[in-house]
């Protein structure tokens, strides 16, 4: 069981974490001939959260898509601004996933933490569409920062 605590008086660049998360994906994903796509609107994204923690939620919901999907695939990372916050949107082209079997555990309890939701829909033989969305980070928030781990 999670406890519901307010969003983090700090904040991380969704935008650098979505491109090293992909960036580590990049190797799984040629190995598994799997297409891997990145669109990052520009400047900073910044979101609640200690960094390394975002990275984790993020880096679960990509390493989900990327290796399950087969040799062929697609798989999209786009990040933006929507909604009064930043959604990061991975859709994949894969086998899609049956209805009530996604889970990301990982990822809901870190986004929902900080005020956020995480979204998903899927069509079998089609492809699966998982949203993760932060509110923006307040103003005058401490950044965390790659250097900082979770504890």
């Amino acid at each position: 069981m999670i406890a519901e605590t307010a969003p983090s008086t700090v904040v991380s660049d969704l935008s650098h974490v979505v491109l090293r998360v992909a960036e580590s994906a990049r190797s799984v994903a040629r190995t598994r001939r799997v297409l891997l796509s990145v669109e990052v609107e520009s400047g900073a994204l910044l979101v609640p959260g200690i960094e390394r923690v975002v990275e984790d939620a993020v880096l679960d919901v990509v390493g989900q898509a990327v290796s399950t999907c087969d040799a062929g695939a697609l798989v999209v990372l786009d990040l933006h601004r929507t909604d009064g916050g930043v959604a990061l949107d991975v859709v994949d082209t894969g086998n899609g996933v049956p209805c009530g079997r996604f889970d990301s555990p990982t990822a809901r309890a870190v986004v929902e933490a900080e005020g956020g939701h995480v979204g998903h829909s899927s069509v079998e033989g089609v492809g699966t569409s998982v949203r993760l969305w932060w509110p923006l980070a307040a103003a005058g928030a401490a950044s965390s920062g790659p250097h900082l781990a979770a504890v």
